[in-house]
C-alpha cells in the first residue's frame, strides 16, 4: 500500500483532505509530535550547517575540532558516532571569535523570512545547557527517564535510538531541549560513563556550585552550566579516557580479590575430622552437633557419607548476619575446603594446622577466578562437551556459586564500600550526600541484570532496596 499524501483525499471518507482531518489527528498524536520535532531538528541543521561552511568559515580561521576537544594536538579522527554530538556543539555551543554561537549570529545575520516554529526551536536549543543525566529507566526504542546530576530533578525524554543502547545507571551529557511538549536529546554524546562515575560528577557539581556562590547565585544555573561549557566538556572527556583504561575489580566482603579455592587434604577419618574442626561453626552459630548432622548427606543404609562445616565469622556491629569464611566438606578420607580469596585460603589453611596437626595433609590446591567459574556456569560454549556436562550443568557448582552469592549480598547492606566513600549500604541511605551514591550503584545493578541471560548473575535489587528503605514510590523518587 502507498504512503498517504498530505493533501490526498482521507481514506475514511470523510471527503476531507488527509492533513485536514486523521493526517491532523496523527500530527498531534505523541509520536507525530515527535517526528514534526525531529523535522524541526533537521531543517535547522541543514540551515545552520550552510551558514557555518558559508559565512563563519570565511569570517575566521579557528578550527572548531580543536576547540572541540580542547587541544590542538587531537588528530581529527571523527568516526560515526562523534559527528552528532560535534555537529551540534559546534553548531550551537561554539563561539567563534569568542562571541556568539554560530546558532545565534545565524538568528543576528538572518534577513529573509524564516519559519516562526523553526526560529523558535532553534532559539530554545541555543538557551539549553548540557548536563549530565543517569538513566533512571529505559524504554528501548521508545524513552527514557533521566535524573539530571548537575541540577535537581528527573526527566522523561523521547528516544528512539539511544535507549537501544543505554542501561539503567549510565551517565550521559546531553543537551535536553522541551519544545512544545516534546522532551528530547540535542547533542548526546556517544560514550555513556559507567555508574561509579556518579562520585566525580558529584564532586564537579560541588565545584560547580562554588562558582555560583562566588557569582552570586544561590543554586547551578542554566546561564551557569551555558557558559561553563568546556569545563563540562572537558570533563566529559577525561572521564571517558580513564574509562577506557578500568579494568573489572571483583572482592568478596572482606574488600579481596575473588578468587575461588579448592583445597584437598587427606585425613584420617571422617568422625575425628568433625570433631576438632566442628568449632569453627558452632562458637559463632551455637548449633548443637546433632543440628549440624541434620544436614549431612547420608547413604541409603544411613551411615555418613558428607558433613559440611561453615567456618564463620560473626557479624558486624551493625547487625548483620555472621559470615561464612568457607566451607568445609568432610567425607571418608577426604576434606574438601571451598574459600574464595587467596588471604581467606591462607588464614583456614592455618586453621586447618592447628586444628588437625600433621594428620591433615594437603593434596591439591585448586584456583578459579570467579570471572571464569562464571564463564564456564553460564555462556562459555568453547569448552568441550565433557566439561561443560561436569561445569555448565553441574547442580553442584551452580550451588556452591549460589551460596556464595547469597552469603555475598545478605552482608552487603552493612560492608563499608568504596563507591559509597567508605560507607555501608545502610549508612549511606541515611545520608543525604551518599545516598546520591547508593542510589546510582542500585541502578547499575539494574542495568546490568538486563545483560545477563543467566538468572544466577542477577542482582534481586528489589529486596536490596526493601533491606535499605530505597523502594520508588513512583519512577525516579529517591
Amino acid at each position: 500500500m502507498s504512503q498517504i499524501g498530505r493533501n490526498d483525499p482521507c481514506p475514511c471518507g470523510s471527503g476531507k483532505k488527509y492533513k485536514q482531518c486523521h493526517g491532523n489527528a496523527l500530527l498531534d498524536s505523541p509520536e507525530g509530535a515527535y517526528e514534526r520535532v525531529r523535522r524541526l531538528d533537521g531543517q535547522a541543521t541543514e540551515l545552520l550547517m550552510k551558514y557555518q561552511t558559508t559565512v563563519i568559515h570565511r569570517k575566521t580561521a579557528e578550527d572548531p575540532w580543536a576547540w572541540y576537544k580542547l587541544s590542538k594536538d587531537v588528530p581529527r579522527r571523527l568516526g560515526e558516532s562523534e559527528q552528532d554530538p560535534f555537529i551540534r556543539w559546534m553548531l550551537f555551543s561554539w563561539r567563534p571569535g569568542g562571541k556568539k554561537t554560530v546558532a545565534e549570529q545565524f538568528l543576528a545575520d538572518r534577513r529573509g523570512p524564516l519559519d516562526e516554529q523553526l526560529g523558535r526551536f532553534i532559539e530554545a536549543t541555543t538557551h539549553t545547557p548540557y548536563s549530565f543525566y543517569q538513566m533512571v529507566e529505559v524504554e528501548p526504542g521508545a524513552s527514557a527517564l533521566c535524573r539530571d546530576l548537575l541540577r535537581s530533578g528527573d526527566v522523561r525524554v523521547a528516544e528512539r535510538t539511544a535507549t537501544r543502547i543505554l542501561l539503567p545507571g549510565h551517565i550521559i551529557l546531553a543537551r535536553v531541549v522541551e519544545f512544545e511538549g516534546v522532551t528530547l536529546f540535542m547533542g548526546l554524546y556517544d560514550q555513556p560513563l559507567s555508574a561509579p562515575h556518579v562520585q566525580g560528577v558529584l564532586a564537579l557539581r560541588n565545584d560547580l556550585h562554588k562558582i555560583a556562590t562566588k557569582r552570586g547565585e544561590q543554586e547551578i544555573t542554566a546561564h551557569q552550566l551555558l557558559e561553563d561549557e568546556d569545563i563540562l566538556r572537558g570533563f566529559y572527556f577525561r572521564m571517558v579516557e580513564a574509562q577506557s583504561h578500568e579494568k573489572i575489580d571483583l572482592r568478596n566482603t572482606d574488600g579481596d580479590v575473588l578468587a575461588f579455592h579448592t583445597l584437598t587434604y587427606e585425613i584420617p577419618s571422617m568422625e575425628e575430622a568433625f570433631e576438632r574442626l566442628k568449632g569453627m561453626e558452632q562458637r559463632v552459630s551455637g548449633d548443637d552437633d546433632e543440628m549440624i548432622l541434620a544436614e549431612a548427606e547420608r547413604t541409603k543404609g544411613g551411615a555418613l557419607k558428607e558433613i559440611v562445616i561453615h567456618w564463620l565469622r560473626k557479624g558486624s556491629v551493625m547487625g548483620g548476619g555472621p559470615t561464612s569464611l568457607a566451607a568445609l566438606r568432610i567425607r571418608r578420607s577426604r576434606l574438601v575446603v571451598e574459600v574464595n580469596s587467596e588471604r581467606r585460603a591462607k588464614k583456614v589453611r592455618q586453621e586447618i594446622a592447628k586444628r588437625l596437626g600433621t594428620s591433615a595433609v594437603l593434596l591439591t590446591t585448586e584456583i578459579m577466578t570467579r570471572e571464569e567459574m562464571m564463564r564456564k556456569a553460564g555462556s562459555d560454549r568453547t569448552v568441550s562437551g565433557s566439561e561443560r556436562d561436569t561445569i555448565d550443568e553441574s547442580p553442584e557448582v551452580r550451588a556452591q556459586i549460589r551460596q556464595m552469592l547469597e552469603q555475598h549480598w545478605a552482608t552487603w547492606p552493612d560492608t563499608p564500600l568504596p563507591a559509597l566513600e567508605g560507607k555501608t549500604p545502610r549508612q549511606a541511605a541515611k545520608d543525604r550526600r551518599a545516598r546520591e551514591l547508593l542510589e546510582s550503584l542500585l541502578l547499575e545493578f539494574e542495568g546490568k541484570n538486563l545483560t545477563k541471560p543467566d538468572e544466577l548473575n542477577r542482582v534481586d535489587v528489589e529486596a536490596l532496596r526493601k533491606t535499605l528503605g530505597m523502594v520508588r514510590t513512583k519512577p525516579g523518587n529517591l
